[in-house]
């Protein structure tokens, strides 16, 4: 027989925040490469409504910053969409055996509930039949 063990592949996780900095990084700076266009790109109402609030690079960081939070925004939604998910742990016969458990519990308790209002019907009884008798 083959002692050749089958180990599970386990990805690791824990690039993720420097890959996710990285990413944030990048985002950043193809927005504000990406500003001028877009801001080019605008109807010129628009234009000079951007240039008389603000001037020259402010105007450029408010589109920049837009820019970056619409891209993080479609890539967060990606990568949400597409990261590796933890298999369900739970299966069929867990889920039955608690099930059964809690009616188990339940009918004890109903059961106990029941005991006790029967013993307090039984001392109310000779309460009053106590009661007759003085």
């Amino acid at each position: 027989m083959s002692q050749v063990k089958v180990s599970e592949r386990r990805q690791s996780r824990a690039a993720w925040g420097v890959m996710g900095f990285f990413l944030a990084v990048a985002l950043g700076v193809a927005s504000w490469f990406l500003a001028p266009v877009l801001t080019d790109a605008l109807p010129r109402n628009l234009q000079n409504l951007l240039e008389q609030r603000f001037p020259e690079p402010a105007g450029q960081i408010i589109v920049a910053a837009a820019i970056f939070v619409i891209l993080l925004s479609v890539v967060g939604v990606i990568v949400a969409i597409f990261a590796p998910k933890p298999r369900a742990t739970v299966n069929d016969s867990d889920m039955l055996k608690d099930r059964q458990a809690m009616q188990r519990d339940r009918i004890a308790r109903e059961r106990l509930a029941r005991n006790i209002a029967v013993e307090n019907r039984k001392t109310l009884r000779e309460q009053a039949n106590k009661d007759k008798k003085n």
